[in-house]
């Protein structure tokens, strides 16, 4: 079973989440961590190598995987519309 951590931008985002959006957030990332090769709701960013979209709704968080110290790091997170811009 894999760790994660997340950036301090994902921890603002997640706090300004309400408790419900937030428990069903946690349920799919536990989910991820059992297995994050192998979940329908994640895939691999075609122009970044090595880094992966967990879509949850109409959020996305951006996160890389480090099979080496069994760790998912999750660097960023918004909604759909904005993740991808600058």
């Amino acid at each position: 079973m894999y760790k994660y951590e997340f950036t301090k931008q994902v921890i603002k985002f997640l706090k300004k989440q309400e408790k419900d959006t937030l428990k069903q957030i946690y349920i799919k990332i536990e989910n991820l961590v059992k297995n994050p090769y192998n979940n329908p709701n994640a895939n691999v960013m075609k122009w970044k190598k090595w880094h992966y979209r967990l879509r949850i709704w109409n959020i996305r968080f951006l996160y890389t995987i480090d099979d080496g110290k069994i760790l998912i790091y999750f660097y960023k997170v918004d909604y759909r519309g904005w993740i991808y811009k600058k």
